[in-house]
């Protein structure tokens, strides 16, 4: 993989993370609003990506979205329980959001299943609980922190002889 190529893996990665995490934007669908959950940066480029929560006049959520400086896409709850790729390189699928368990109107457990190597195909993955209060959605973390809302996500670049490889981490605040 190539270092523009595991760049865009990192900048796409940052752009899905933004698209889970807030603060209310209107949407271009009628009674539907933007909920900002993550703001997301790396130490591998520069810049941040917003990942917000669609929600419906009901407070349901319908889809998450995501916006970086130079891209933004939107996916339909019902395409978590097979995963999301949010970002494939070289074959390889970088970063997935996925969840067995999650529910249009409550919340529930996501997975951040990413690539922690691209030489050796290791992964990892990150937990993140997603949950509706009245009308605002809000992102937990629940780790050796104890479990607390986090609204920033730093994805910290892993490299080998200096060159990009994957993803070594996501630390959640």
């Amino acid at each position: 993989m190539s270092v523009h190529a595991k760049m865009r893996v990192i900048t796409r990665g940052l752009t899905v993370l933004s698209v889970v995490f807030g603060s209310y934007a209107v949407n271009a669908n009628a009674g539907s609003t933007s909920q900002l959950l993550l703001t997301a940066t790396s130490d591998a480029i520069k810049g941040e990506c917003k990942i917000s929560l669609v929600v419906n006049a009901d407070g349901k959520a319908t889809d998450f979205e995501y916006v970086t400086p130079s891209d933004h896409g939107k996916f339909p709850i019902s395409s978590l329980k097979a995963g999301i790729i949010l970002l494939k390189e070289a074959g390889q699928n970088v970063m997935i959001l996925r969840s067995n368990k999650f529910d249009a109107g409550s919340g529930g457990e996501l997975t951040m299943d990413y690539l922690a190597s691209g030489v050796s195909g290791k992964r990892g993955s990150v937990l993140l609980g997603l949950e509706r209060s009245g009308q605002k959605w809000e992102a937990l973390a629940n780790d050796s922190a104890g479990r607390r809302v986090v609204t920033k996500a730093f994805l910290k670049a892993k490299k080998l002889f200096g060159k990009i490889i994957g993803i070594a981490s996501i630390t959640l605040q």
